[in-house]
């Protein structure tokens, strides 16, 4: 079960009231009584009445947890809490005592009241330059930071080339542990999974910063089309291997939980292995960079921390749904090395971009005069993207209704096409909102005594 469907998320704490509390300890503790503990660890985590339970205490706290999620996080808080109680005892199986059931329960509920927590998530970025702490907006950061061993941050499967030996153990590689991270504070639940609730908000934020950057031509892409994949499993290896990296995450008030570590899916990977700071002398020449080597923490606080601030907190989020969404399938385009699946990422970013929520009834003509009023200035740039648009949507109707399932050479001509208009139409409509806001609080501002 995916909580809040890949968006940050929108609630609040949930009502939970003592008696609420007093009742679900009651029923909690009638579902651990007589379970076999060994090792301070509880052994029934399949048993049907956990999930029972689970489901019961879903209307407290379904916004930011599945009932899997319950039984996750019950048995995990449960293992300290019975290291406490069985001081002194020998560790050998015994079934859980009454007393010691109703002990446990008042704790875990306590525990489980705790939720929404807030966390710190720090998504690796291996390429970008090293920079001082640069905060951006309250819940967005980039941050220089040793966790230890680059290679820690990498799955079994894949090595960074020049950084990791391909023979040998990382153990034995000798390298510089600093590296750079994009920090974003989230509130939610989050074990180990990233289909979690504080995972798929705090992911949601990345891909968003991440694009506005690329947009904003504060960051760049190593190997700027989808599909390119500058790591590989050795110097001498043919085979391209998808990097799978590792995130962080802490509490912010841990009381000595541990970090967790969550692996990326190997798209997202791939992208933030190849973004870097697009700085004046780098190699990406699609426009003139504006980020200065002599103070690059300046300039990129100075370039994104509107958006970010805009994109990114709650207080803005009614205005700008659309547009964070829109950003979100950007990211996604550009990070899936599948041509179709990327294509089709786009056209949604497109419609989520000029604000499309239906697909009934004419929404090629719709996006097309959008798009055209929006980006021409005259009737003949207007015309222009017209046609351009309505090439794009035969196309990703052919896609989706399996008319082909491939795309040729000349496809691939209307795939760049495509990604051409929706940055136009990103860069365009951030503008336009960032221009928007600052007289909105301009107007504010004069208004107040």
């Amino acid at each position: 079960m995916a909580i809040n469907d890949n968006k940050e998320s929108r609630h609040t704490r949930a009502k939970f009231g003592d008696e609420a509390r007093r009742a679900l300890a009651i029923k909690l503790a009638a579902t651990l009584s007589g379970m076999t503990v060994i090792d301070n660890e509880i052994l029934a985590a399949w048993n049907p009445a956990t999930h029972i339970f689970a489901e019961s205490a879903l209307k407290y706290f379904g916004d930011w947890m599945s009932a899997d999620d319950i039984v996750t996080f019950l048995f995990e808080e449960a293992r300290p809490i019975l290291r406490r109680l069985n001081v002194g005892l020998k560790l050998r199986a015994r079934p859980l005592s009454v007393e010691k059931a109703r002990l446990l329960s008042e704790e875990l509920i306590n525990a489980l009241a705790e939720i929404p927590r807030t966390y710190q998530v720090f998504f690796p970025l291996p390429q970008m330059q090293t920079i001082p702490d640069t905060e951006f907006c309250s819940s967005i950061q980039l941050v220089s930071r040793d966790f230890g061993r680059k290679s820690d941050f990498l799955s079994a499967e894949s090595t960074f080339q020049g950084m990791v030996s391909d023979t040998g153990s990382s153990a034995d590689v000798e390298v510089d542990n600093t590296q750079t991270f994009l920090r974003v504070t989230i509130s939610g639940y989050l074990s180990s999974s990233r289909t979690q609730s504080a995972m798929l908000s705090a992911t949601s934020i990345l891909k968003r910063c991440v694009q506005m950057g690329v947009i904003k031509n504060a960051f760049a892409v190593d190997g700027f089309h989808p599909g390119f994949h500058k790591l590989s499993t050795g110097p001498d290896s043919d085979v391209l291997a998808h990097p799978a990296l590792t995130a962080l995450a802490t509490e912010s008030f841990a009381n000595g939980r541990p970090v967790r570590r969550i692996q990326l899916s190997r798209n997202l990977s791939n992208y933030l292995t190849r973004i870097r700071i697009y700085t004046i002398g780098g190699m990406r020449q699609v426009r003139p960079p504006v980020i200065s080597n002599s103070d690059m923490q300046r300039d990129l606080q100075n370039l994104l921390s509107s958006s970010y601030s805009l994109l990114v907190e709650r207080i803005n989020e009614e205005q700008t749904r659309s547009l964070r969404s829109a950003f979100e399938w950007a990211f996604d385009a550009m990070a899936d090395d599948e041509t179709v699946p990327s294509y089709i990422s786009t056209c949604i970013g497109i419609e989520a971009a000029l604000g499309e929520e239906s697909e009934s009834g004419g929404i090629t003509e719709r996006l097309a005069d959008r798009c055209a009023f929006l980006l021409g200035s005259i009737p003949v740039q207007r015309s222009c993207i017209r046609v351009d648009v309505r090439e794009i949507y035969k196309l990703r109707s052919k896609l989706v209704h399996g008319a082909t399932n491939t795309l040729n050479g000349r496809d691939t001509a209307m795939s760049e096409l495509s990604r051409k208009y929706l940055w136009l139409i990103l860069e365009t409509e951030l503008d336009a909102i960032l221009e928007l806001h600052t007289k909105q609080n301009t107007f504010i501002d004069r208004e107040r005594p």
